[in-house]
């Protein structure tokens, strides 16, 4: 049931930008962390774990913007479908990177957690967690991006021509 006409056939459609997608996603997911560690700093206790899921789902939306930007279609099924894949992987690659950093940087906690036989079993058990997690909110999200862009597109045409009616 997609009501956006799909494209002609000679005309190659771009791609979404991993890379540009890779770059959103660890500025927003450095700057959560910066966020909390500033409210922790100052006092706040925020009990929440649903933050992992922020980053992505806000870099898939931007990419989305982009993809309609670029295109002026929504992305087709299957590009949801790849796109979402795709970025999940980078996804858990930022989260791995950013939990490696953790260990690097503060040592205390990779002795904590390396004394923990189960902890691998439990990491590798949150990391397919996170994989589904980031696969669901891409899949959703990219294509909201695309589609919050192009209505917010027509409906800046229709003001316009209300506009010149008007005059």
């Amino acid at each position: 049931m997609n009501d956006t006409p799909a494209p002609a056939a000679d005309t190659a459609l771009t791609p979404p930008n991993y890379v540009r997608f890779l770059g959103i996603l660890v500025l927003v997911k450095l700057a959560i962390i910066a966020i909390f560690y500033a409210l922790t700093f100052a006092g706040v206790e925020l009990k929440t774990t649903s933050t992992f899921v922020v980053a992505p789902m806000v870099a898939a939306m931007i990419e989305g913007q982009m993809y309609a930007k670029a295109n002026g279609v929504k992305p087709a099924g299957a590009l949801c479908w790849r796109f979402a894949i795709l970025s999940a992987i980078l996804a858990v690659f930022v989260e791995v990177l950013i939990t490696g950093a953790v260990f690097a940087l503060i040592p205390q906690v990779g002795q904590a957690v390396g004394s923990m036989p189960m902890v691998y079993m439990i990491a590798g058990g949150m990391l397919a967690f996170y994989f589904a997690a980031f696969i669901i909110s891409h899949r959703f999200f990219f294509p909201m991006g695309a589609r919050n862009y192009l209505n917010a597109e027509a409906a800046k045409a229709k003001r316009a021509a209300s506009k010149a009616g008007k005059s």
